[in-house]
Protein backbone atom coordinates (compact mmCIF):
# COMPACT_ATOMS: atom_id res chain seq x y z
CA UNK A 1 0.00 0.00 0.00
CA UNK A 2 2.63 2.10 0.94
CA UNK A 3 4.88 1.40 -2.36
CA UNK A 4 1.49 2.35 -4.41
CA UNK A 5 0.84 5.26 -2.64
CA UNK A 6 4.36 6.72 -2.71
CA UNK A 7 4.05 5.66 -7.08
CA UNK A 8 1.12 8.31 -7.28
CA UNK A 9 2.64 10.94 -5.75
CA UNK A 10 5.43 10.85 -8.36
CA UNK A 11 2.94 10.38 -11.10
CA UNK A 12 1.46 13.30 -9.84
CA UNK A 13 4.58 15.23 -9.75
CA UNK A 14 5.39 13.78 -13.21
CA UNK A 15 2.11 14.76 -14.48
CA UNK A 16 2.21 18.74 -13.82
CA UNK A 17 5.78 20.31 -15.40
CA UNK A 18 5.49 22.54 -11.94
CA UNK A 19 6.28 19.36 -9.90
CA UNK A 20 10.05 17.98 -11.26
CA UNK A 21 12.18 17.66 -8.70
CA UNK A 22 15.48 17.27 -10.05
CA UNK A 23 17.68 20.64 -10.80
CA UNK A 24 17.98 21.09 -14.44
CA UNK A 25 14.74 19.18 -15.81
CA UNK A 26 13.12 22.60 -16.60
CA UNK A 27 13.52 26.17 -16.49
CA UNK A 28 11.25 27.12 -13.27
CA UNK A 29 13.54 24.03 -10.91
CA UNK A 30 16.09 26.27 -8.58
CA UNK A 31 18.06 25.93 -5.32
CA UNK A 32 17.50 29.28 -3.50
CA UNK A 33 19.91 30.81 -0.98
CA UNK A 34 17.73 32.59 0.93
CA UNK A 35 15.62 30.59 3.87
CA UNK A 36 14.93 33.62 6.61
CA UNK A 37 11.02 34.21 7.00
CA UNK A 38 10.77 37.85 5.25
CA UNK A 39 8.84 38.88 2.34
CA UNK A 40 8.94 42.24 1.51
CA UNK A 41 5.83 44.42 0.57
CA UNK A 42 5.10 46.09 -2.38
CA UNK A 43 6.34 49.24 -3.03
CA UNK A 44 4.87 51.65 -0.44
CA UNK A 45 5.07 55.44 -1.43
CA UNK A 46 5.23 58.71 0.93
CA UNK A 47 7.00 56.54 3.68
CA UNK A 48 10.56 56.42 5.14
CA UNK A 49 12.10 53.55 7.85
CA UNK A 50 13.82 54.25 10.44
CA UNK A 51 17.14 53.63 11.63
CA UNK A 52 19.03 53.64 7.81
CA UNK A 53 21.89 51.18 7.69
CA UNK A 54 25.38 53.10 5.96
CA UNK A 55 25.05 50.61 3.07
CA UNK A 56 23.92 52.25 0.16
CA UNK A 57 23.33 50.18 -3.46
CA UNK A 58 22.56 50.81 -6.75
CA UNK A 59 20.37 47.72 -7.83
CA UNK A 60 16.96 47.13 -5.85
CA UNK A 61 17.90 43.17 -6.18
CA UNK A 62 21.54 43.36 -4.30
CA UNK A 63 19.66 45.74 -1.66
CA UNK A 64 17.18 43.12 -1.31
CA UNK A 65 19.51 40.09 -0.85
CA UNK A 66 22.08 42.11 0.93
CA UNK A 67 18.84 42.98 3.47
CA UNK A 68 18.05 38.99 4.19
CA UNK A 69 21.19 38.27 4.83
CA UNK A 70 21.30 40.70 7.46
CA UNK A 71 18.03 38.27 8.86
CA UNK A 72 16.82 39.90 11.74
CA UNK A 73 18.77 43.26 11.41
CA UNK A 74 17.56 44.45 8.61
CA UNK A 75 13.57 45.63 7.94
CA UNK A 76 12.93 46.73 4.93
CA UNK A 77 14.44 49.10 1.63
CA UNK A 78 13.88 52.49 0.39
CA UNK A 79 15.16 53.97 -2.98
CA UNK A 80 16.13 57.54 -2.00
CA UNK A 81 16.80 59.91 -5.01
CA UNK A 82 16.79 58.21 -8.34
CA UNK A 83 18.80 55.12 -7.92
CA UNK A 84 19.98 54.76 -4.10
CA UNK A 85 18.80 51.86 -2.50
CA UNK A 86 19.25 52.04 1.77
CA UNK A 87 18.89 49.19 4.26
CA UNK A 88 16.47 49.82 7.30
CA UNK A 89 16.68 48.17 10.87
CA UNK A 90 13.18 49.42 11.71
CA UNK A 91 10.88 48.73 9.90
CA UNK A 92 8.27 51.11 11.30
CA UNK A 93 6.45 53.50 8.88
CA UNK A 94 6.77 57.14 9.16
CA UNK A 95 5.88 60.22 6.73
CA UNK A 96 8.46 61.43 4.78
CA UNK A 97 9.18 64.59 4.06
CA UNK A 98 8.62 65.31 0.61
CA UNK A 99 11.44 64.29 -1.63
CA UNK A 100 13.53 62.42 1.06
CA UNK A 101 12.16 58.84 -0.17
CA UNK A 102 10.67 57.80 -2.99
CA UNK A 103 9.02 54.99 -1.72
CA UNK A 104 10.31 51.79 0.96
CA UNK A 105 9.56 48.14 0.61
CA UNK A 106 8.94 46.44 4.16
CA UNK A 107 10.38 43.13 5.24
CA UNK A 108 6.77 42.08 5.84
CA UNK A 109 7.09 38.46 6.99
CA UNK A 110 3.52 37.41 6.03
CA UNK A 111 1.98 34.08 7.69
CA UNK A 112 0.74 31.62 6.02
CA UNK A 113 -1.98 29.16 6.24
CA UNK A 114 -1.59 25.62 5.62
CA UNK A 115 -3.95 22.69 4.42
CA UNK A 116 -3.09 19.63 5.14
CA UNK A 117 -3.61 16.59 2.70
CA UNK A 118 -4.04 19.31 -0.20
CA UNK A 119 -2.76 19.82 -3.69
CA UNK A 120 -3.54 22.76 -5.64
CA UNK A 121 -3.70 22.52 -9.64
CA UNK A 122 -1.62 25.90 -9.83
CA UNK A 123 -1.24 26.97 -13.46
CA UNK A 124 2.09 25.90 -14.90
CA UNK A 125 3.07 29.20 -15.70
CA UNK A 126 2.42 30.09 -11.93
CA UNK A 127 5.45 28.04 -10.90
CA UNK A 128 8.54 30.01 -9.65
CA UNK A 129 10.53 27.24 -8.67
CA UNK A 130 10.97 23.69 -6.95
CA UNK A 131 13.27 22.84 -4.06
CA UNK A 132 13.94 19.86 -2.47
CA UNK A 133 15.15 18.64 0.83
CA UNK A 134 13.12 21.31 2.35
CA UNK A 135 12.18 19.56 6.48
CA UNK A 136 8.67 20.89 6.41
CA UNK A 137 5.68 22.82 5.55
CA UNK A 138 6.61 25.46 7.87
CA UNK A 139 9.93 25.74 6.07
CA UNK A 140 8.24 25.76 2.27
CA UNK A 141 6.22 29.03 3.73
CA UNK A 142 9.42 30.89 5.17
CA UNK A 143 10.42 29.82 1.20
CA UNK A 144 7.44 31.69 -0.12
CA UNK A 145 7.65 34.07 1.94
CA UNK A 146 11.20 34.90 0.95
CA UNK A 147 10.76 34.93 -2.71
CA UNK A 148 9.22 37.98 -4.68
CA UNK A 149 5.76 37.13 -5.92
CA UNK A 150 5.26 33.65 -4.33
CA UNK A 151 1.85 33.52 -3.05
CA UNK A 152 0.87 29.57 -2.99
CA UNK A 153 3.22 27.05 -2.68
CA UNK A 154 2.34 23.21 -2.46
CA UNK A 155 5.10 21.05 0.40
CA UNK A 156 5.54 16.87 -0.99
CA UNK A 157 6.04 15.77 2.29
CA UNK A 158 6.94 12.00 0.47
CA UNK A 159 10.64 11.08 -0.33
CA UNK A 160 12.02 14.23 -2.32
CA UNK A 161 10.60 16.99 0.84
CA UNK A 162 9.96 19.10 -2.29
CA UNK A 163 8.44 22.54 -1.85
CA UNK A 164 6.87 24.04 -5.50
CA UNK A 165 6.33 27.93 -5.28
CA UNK A 166 4.22 29.77 -7.32
CA UNK A 167 2.24 33.14 -8.10
CA UNK A 168 -1.34 31.93 -8.78
CA UNK A 169 -3.57 29.56 -6.81
CA UNK A 170 -5.66 26.64 -8.59
CA UNK A 171 -8.25 24.57 -7.36
CA UNK A 172 -7.40 22.60 -4.62
CA UNK A 173 -7.42 18.47 -4.92
CA UNK A 174 -7.76 15.80 -1.89
CA UNK A 175 -3.55 14.64 -2.09
CA UNK A 176 -2.01 12.62 0.94
CA UNK A 177 1.06 13.18 1.89
CA UNK A 178 1.08 17.03 0.43
CA UNK A 179 0.15 20.52 2.08
CA UNK A 180 -1.25 23.20 0.20
CA UNK A 181 0.11 26.67 1.61
CA UNK A 182 -1.18 30.61 0.91
CA UNK A 183 0.62 33.41 2.14
CA UNK A 184 -1.22 36.13 3.73
CA UNK A 185 0.26 39.44 4.02
CA UNK A 186 -0.40 42.80 5.70
CA UNK A 187 -2.60 45.04 3.58
CA UNK A 188 -0.26 48.12 2.10
CA UNK A 189 -0.79 51.58 3.96
CA UNK A 190 -1.97 54.61 1.72
CA UNK A 191 0.15 57.24 0.77
CA UNK A 192 0.33 60.46 3.25
CA UNK A 193 -2.13 63.20 1.81
CA UNK A 194 -0.95 65.89 -0.08
CA UNK A 195 -0.27 69.39 2.28
CA UNK A 196 -3.05 72.09 1.00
Amino acid sequence: KASRARSASQARRNAHPAHRLNPGQGPGVAHHRHWMPCGFSGEIAGFRLGDRLPMRYEALTAAQDACLQFKSGCRGVSLVGAREYRLHASGALEHAPRGESAWVKQCDGGSCVLEPDTWLAAPAASHLATEEGVPGAGSCCDLCRATEGCSHFNYDAGPGLACALFSASGPPQDQTNFTAGRVSRPPLPLPPPLPP
